[in-house]
């Protein structure tokens, strides 16, 4: 199929496109691109990409497969011929191509799976572990990320991955190559989160993800985590030094402002600190109302987005700190609970780059502490309203973290009794145009000031 740079289509007319492919024929592996079994590098990228995002591609084109590391890519491309999806062998190449153009080899093509589909995710994961052995792996799921309710949405289908989702998936790709990830990027908005990372701690050694929101201005050439900078050198890496040089090398882009990494194999060990400093908040007899302040007063994540339920994502070390420096808790077992907090952060985090967001340092991982009744009982019709349709739901209870620890009932026992209520006429009425209010679906969302051509993942 001839695809032509100037024949790409918005997302927005991917609904009908499908159709027009809905019988199109299986991917054919072409075997000639595909290297020996025995031919073991030292790497694997296996690259999950955001539908029509070509700029990731040419990041990864900028690096290149060579003697040591296999890059292979997965994206969903929509054109006027139809809605398909390449798997593609990156090679390097010496300039900016475009997709007529690209040096990378395509090694598998078919109609386009729903991208917010286990299935699409596995596949793809269990051929490309399969077919270009290495000693380590690193994954990269680039697209949106929704803080502990997942993401990875599929804007046709409305289907998204839910962390257990992701779990269960890593799970099944591991069992059935018998290969552990060594590194797992998640190159999506909010996904540097306590419930993410316990929920997904047996999959991979090391998480890269955003603590905060990651941006997109394909005009300007930046596109979350600058992967050409990244991955520089990757061949001679091992898989702590590659996670230290990812976080090193998007401090001051554009595209990722904040960006951790995170060791999995310890953070059971913070998820316990923080139970315990649940715990003694729940024992404690400070006041409902001076924990609220405090949680208010903690740095709150995607502020400039303007989504509530996002809003409630704090960073963990800023709420530990504020109960710190706080003069009105004397109460010495929070204290010492929150010390905990901050010393298990520290084991935790192997790297992290804020760019000091908002004149303020942050801790690399955050957590859910809504201080509102909906954001402990509506979370997702939140989430639907302001965000996305999407059909996918997993309560913040049935996560592994809320499943282990008492960090939901220390939340709940701070909000439930402090519903506001609504107002009864809205104060300000906007103009009905679609500068104010982009349309619901497929969900937009604009970091302010807002440009036409940013969007955020």
């Amino acid at each position: 199929m001839k695809v032509e740079k100037d024949k790409i289509i918005s997302s927005k007319e991917r609904i009908s496109v499908k159709k027009k492919v809905a019988s199109a024929k299986e991917p054919k592996i072409k075997d000639e691109f595909l290297p020996a079994t025995s031919d073991t590098k030292e790497w694997t990228v296996l690259a999950y990409l955001m539908p029509n995002h070509l700029e990731k591609l040419r990041q990864l084109e900028k690096v290149g497969s060579d003697n040591k590391v296999n890059i292979v890519a997965y994206i969903p491309l929509a054109t006027g011929e139809g809605y398909f999806a390449r798997r593609y062998y990156v090679n390097k190449a010496k300039e900016a191509s475009y997709i007529a153009s690209s040096p990378s080899d395509v090694v598998a093509e078919g109609p386009a799976e729903d991208f917010g589909s286990t299935k699409t995710l596995e596949d793809f994961l269990e051929w490309g572990i399969k077919k270009y052995p290495a000693k380590h792996y690193l994954v990269i799921m680039q697209n949106h990320g929704d803080i502990w309710l997942g993401g990875w949405r599929d804007e046709g289908t409305g289907n998204m991955l839910t962390l257990p989702e992701i779990d269960e998936t890593l799970k099944k790709v591991e069992n059935n190559t018998g290969k552990k990830i060594d590194v797992l990027s998640m190159d999506a908005c909010l996904m540097a989160n306590l419930e993410n990372a316990y929920e997904i701690k047996d999959r991979a050694d090391i998480l890269l993800a955003s603590e905060n929101l990651e941006y997109v201005q394909l005009l300007s050439g930046y596109s979350g985590v600058p992967l050409d900078k990244t991955l520089r050198g990757i061949g001679k890496k091992t898989p702590k030094e590659l996670a230290i040089q990812w976080v090193e090398k998007s401090e001051g882009d554009r595209g990722s402002p904040t960006q951790s990494a995170i060791d999995l194999k310890k953070i059971e060990m913070l998820a316990k600190a923080s139970s315990n400093l649940a715990k003694a908040l729940l024992d404690s007899s400070i006041s409902i109302d001076l924990l609220r302040n405090i949680v208010k007063d903690s740095f709150s994540m995607a502020t400039s987005a303007g989504i509530t339920l996002f809003s409630y994502q704090k960073d963990l070390a800023s709420f530990a700190k504020k109960l710190l420096e706080n003069k009105d808790i004397n109460d010495n077992k929070v204290r010492e609970a929150a010390k905990e907090v901050l010393d298990s952060i520290k084991e935790v985090v192997i790297a992290e780059q804020d760019n000091e967001q908002e004149g303020k340092e942050l801790g690399g991982i955050s957590v859910y502490i809504p201080t509102e009744k909906e954001g402990v009982e509506k979370p997702w019709e939140l989430f639907k309203k302001d965000v996305s349709p999407v059909s996918d739901e997993v309560p913040y209870k049935e996560l592994k973290f809320a499943k282990d620890t008492l960090w939901d009932e220390f939340f709940t026992k701070i909000s439930l009794p402090y519903s506001l209520p609504a107002p009864e006429a809205p104060v300000f009425f906007p103009p009905a145009d679609d500068s104010i209010h982009p349309p619901a679906f497929p969900a937009q969302i604009f970091p302010f000031p807002r440009s036409p051509n940013m969007d955020i993942t």
